[in-house]
């Protein structure tokens, strides 16, 4: 059996490192998420009264405030795995750090898929409370809740999966 030196990396600089600019990325959306939700907040206690009989601020308001912390815990726990060696070469990473970024991705996965369906949900909810009763049509009411379904119905099926 012959050798003929180490094994070959594969092609490419083993040294590329994506890591600080998917840092600084991750950094500036997780500000503009809370300068956006912030600024919603703010823009509805503008309003001097209820219309319609619609609070100021109503459940579309809330599904984004409860999206916030998800999407912000998901990015916490994505700048940790850059930490831990993501944005790397696999060859590069310490195959002790493997195991713990897979843990995370797994969380990772879970927390923004939640924050997602609830930022869906915020904007359809929201389509409701724009088109109200009065005006919305029937077949409008149907999409909106058949919209719904479409939402919530992978995350559930999601939820199942995990557990």
């Amino acid at each position: 059996m012959s050798s003929n030196g180490p094994p070959k990396m594969p092609p490419g600089n083993p040294f590329d490192d994506r890591g600080p600019g998917l840092r600084a990325f991750i950094i500036v959306m997780m500000i503009v998420s809370i300068i956006s939700v912030l600024l919603r907040f703010w823009s509805r206690t503008l309003m001097t009264k209820e219309s319609r009989g619609i609070p100021r601020i109503w459940w579309d308001d809330w599904l984004a405030l409860s999206a916030l912390p998800l999407i912000l815990a998901s990015g916490v726990v994505m700048l940790d795995m850059i930490r831990l060696g993501l944005g790397k070469h696999t060859w590069v990473i310490p195959p002790t750090e493997l195991l713990p970024i897979m843990n995370r991705l797994f969380a990772v996965y879970f927390l923004y898929n939640s924050g997602l369906t609830f930022a869906k949900a915020s904007g359809l909810v929201f389509y409701q409370r724009v088109f109200s009763a009065p005006t919305m049509y029937k077949w409008f009411s149907r999409s909106l809740t058949v919209m719904h379904a479409i939402n919530f119905g992978p995350y559930i099926g999601n939820i199942y999966l995990i557990m």
